[in-house]
């Protein structure tokens, strides 16, 4: 995670990408349960958003950008 403000606990075994100006987590492990959240920090105005949450719980995620789209891979 970036030095950035953040309001919650930073999730372990989250997928990381940079898409355009956000870098987005994916995915993770918060200390109880698989996550199937996705978070969004836009580097521009430092700050984070929650955006649509992937169908299935996913923790040891990969994430990458191919022609201009978020893939979160495995986990």
């Amino acid at each position: 995670y970036p030095a950035c403000r953040r309001n919650r606990s930073v999730p372990k075994r989250a997928g990381v990408a940079l898409l355009n100006d956000h870098i987005y987590v994916v995915g993770g492990f918060d200390g109880t349960a698989h996550l199937s959240s996705v978070e969004a920090y836009n580097i521009r105005t430092d700050s984070w958003t929650t955006v649509t949450s992937m169908t299935t719980p996913r923790c040891y995620v990969g994430a990458t950008v191919l022609r201009g789209r978020l893939y979160a891979i495995a986990g």
